[in-house]
């Protein structure tokens, strides 16, 4: 996985008083992951859970940096991540398995240069 960027969930519901900062993934990244998780909830639905609302739906794949105060000063904090980023993250991340609380539990992946 490659990060492609910093941006802030201005309070979620529009009502809050506390801001994330995540960092969002590069389009193949959000790609590839959208792909794994569609097989993973194929396997659920598989063994009979229904998936009531499926990751495409929901927001991009991301990694929260931080829940911040309104106060916070999230320009200049989003200006420095998105400079850093290249600097944290020059190659992309492989991703050998992964866990969910909801049987198998544990996947892992067919081919390790896919992630």
């Amino acid at each position: 996985m490659t990060f492609a960027h910093a941006v802030c969930n201005y309070g979620g519901d529009g009502h809050s008083t506390y801001n994330s900062i995540i960092v969002t993934l590069e389009e193949n990244s959000e790609s590839q992951m959208q792909s794994f998780v569609k097989e993973i909830e194929n396997a659920i639905e598989a063994a009979g859970i229904p998936v009531n609302v499926p990751r495409s739906e929901e927001e991009p794949f991301h990694s929260t940096v931080g829940v911040v105060n309104v106060s916070y000063p999230i320009d200049q904090v989003l200006q420095e991540i998105n400079e850093a980023i290249p600097f944290f993250s020059p190659e992309p991340l492989p991703i050998h398995w992964f866990f969910t609380y909801i049987p198998p539990y544990t996947y892992r992946a067919k081919n390790e240069s896919v992630f």
